[in-house]
């Protein structure tokens, strides 16, 4: 039974820090948008920037998806 518990808090840290990673990946999104918009960003830098972080979202709802079928 202590395993079990074990497991369960240990699948909701994980399901944590990817909901944390989801969130800081829009933080910098947001940034990168508000920096092509002052100009201070070329369009090219922009969209490469932004392919990056879908790409990381990409990649965390995976694992978010994965983490909540291990908790089933």
């Amino acid at each position: 039974m202590v395993a079990v518990s074990d497991s369960g808090s240990g699948l909701e840290h994980e399901h944590r820090q990817v909901e944390l990673a989801l969130k800081q990946v829009g933080i910098k999104e947001d940034r990168i948008t508000q920096l092509y918009a002052n100009e201070a960003m070329n369009l090219k830098r922009y969209k490469t920037e932004m392919d990056r972080l879908r790409a990381r979202i990409k990649e965390l709802d995976g694992i978010a998806r994965d983490l909540d079928k291990r908790s089933e």
